[in-house]
C-alpha cells in the first residue's frame, strides 16, 4: 500500500490495506513502478491521481476507462465523482471526465 500512497489523499489511503472491504482500486505501472491508481467506493470515484512526470500519456484516462468498466460490472449503471475544485489539476481532471462523457460538475458543497 505504502508505494500507492502518494496518488491520493490522506483521507483516502486507509482503503489501500483492503482493510475496508468496500473500497475500489485500479492501478497502473509504467516500467514496472507505480504510474498511477484511482480509488472507487461503490459508484463514487474518490480519487484519481497519475505521478505528475508521467501525465499526458493517457494513464489517467485508461485508469479512469477501467474503473467505469470495473463499476459497471458491479452492477452499478452509473459513476460519480467527488472532487475539489481550485486545485493544480482540476482543469486537467475536468477535461479528461468531459473526454471520456461524463456530465459537466455539479456544486456538491460550497
Amino acid at each position: 500500500a505504502a508505494a500507492w500512497e502518494k496518488f491520493t489523499f490522506p483521507l483516502y489511503r486507509p482503503l489501500l490495506t483492503g482493510a475496508d472491504g468496500g473500497a475500489l482500486l485500479v492501478t497502473a505501472r509504467w516500467l514496472g513502478e507505480p504510474a498511477g491508481l484511482a480509488v472507487a467506493r461503490e459508484n463514487t470515484l474518490l480519487s484519481l491521481g497519475v505521478h505528475a512526470p508521467l501525465r499526458r500519456r493517457g494513464i489517467g484516462g485508461a485508469l479512469l476507462e477501467r474503473m467505469e468498466t470495473e463499476i459497471a460490472a458491479r452492477g452499478f449503471s452509473f459513476l460519480e465523482g467527488v472532487y475539489l475544485t481550485g486545485t493544480a489539476s482540476t482543469d486537467a481532471l475536468q477535461a479528461l471526465l468531459a473526454r471520456r462523457g461524463w456530465e459537466p460538475p455539479k456544486p456538491r458543497q460550497m
